[in-house]
């Protein structure tokens, strides 16, 4: 993501959240039977902003919008429902007793679902939002670095041979890189290869880094919740995940550092928890070890 698309991010997210007021005190004073009608007229016009300032990042233009009009379709239609779940969710507007007895009951099962399957819930929550960056950066983010681990999984001569002392010259993978990660990367595109599209073979690799952060991300939340956090700050942390562009560009970057935070992200969480505890076993030794 440059430093355009960051800007445009953070003035949008401040836009919204500092707006907030003055919505709550529009709200006040329009009447009830209106509104549902209020909230539905401001979800279309945030959804708007969305589609025409994504359009204007990538075309400066809108030409993005109607050479794309597919997934921008999808995309309003999932923007527009998150903005109204979310309003609605700020202000609680309901227009008669039934109305709050039927809300109340949604929101009852939902808080089942959740304190059942909290890692379930909010990895599904994230992936659907996050899955219009998915379509649109399909099979992945590229950089430099994957780019040449590609190649020294398929014995292509590249820089990075030239930097090291090569015990065998037939082993074009060095550890610039680090190994593991340079195979799992090769092997997906070696499966891509062999059913005949790379595309979807880096698809395949992106897609286990995509349900690997989520599950990450899902896990702090969940983490948080056992340590006895409210369920609100929670929610506000499900939406960060799930809104702010940065998570799932992040997702779809082929690099390293995803899995490397994964893992510094568990080896926090489990440290934080062993420092609580009086006694330590051998066997959480060794997991401490092996994070």
């Amino acid at each position: 993501m440059d430093i355009k698309s960051k800007n445009n991010s953070s003035f949008f997210i401040d836009f919204f959240l500092f707006n907030t007021k003055i919505i709550y005190d529009c709200i006040k004073v329009i009447k009830m039977n209106r509104r549902k009608i209020f909230l539905l007229i401001l979800s279309f016009i945030y959804s708007c902003f969305i589609i025409v300032g994504t359009s204007f990042m990538i075309s400066n233009s809108f030409r993005f919008i109607y050479e794309c009009l597919l997934l921008n379709v999808i995309c309003f239609i999932i923007c527009f429902k998150v903005f109204y779940l979310i309003l609605n969710k700020l202000f609680f507007i309901c227009e008669s007793k039934r109305d709050i007895k039927i809300k109340l009951n949604k929101k009852s099962r939902i808080y089942v679902f959740f304190n059942k399957h909290p890692l379930l819930f909010c990895m599904f929550f994230m992936l659907i939002c996050w899955l219009p960056y998915i379509i649109s950066f399909y099979p992945g983010i590229l950089s430099p670095d994957p780019s040449f681990q590609i190649r020294q999984y398929f014995g292509i001569p590249n820089k990075y041979l030239n930097y090291s002392i090569l015990l065998d010259p037939n082993v074009t993978i060095t550890n610039h890189h680090p190994v593991i990660h340079t195979l799992l990367i090769g092997t997906c595109v070696k499966i891509g290869q062999l059913i005949g599209n790379v595309n979807f073979g880096i698809f395949i690799y992106s897609f286990l880094q995509i349900m690997l952060l989520s599950f990450t991300l899902a896990s702090t939340i969940n983490f948080l919740r056992k340590h006895n956090i409210k369920d609100n700050y929670l929610l506000i942390m499900l939406l960060v995940y799930s809104l702010v562009p940065v998570f799932p560009m992040y997702s779809m970057t082929i690099v390293k550092d995803v899995i490397f935070t994964c893992f510094i992200i568990f080896y926090i969480m489990y440290l934080y928890d062993l420092s609580k505890k009086d006694n330590i076993t051998f066997k959480e030794c060794v997991i401490l070890l092996f994070l």
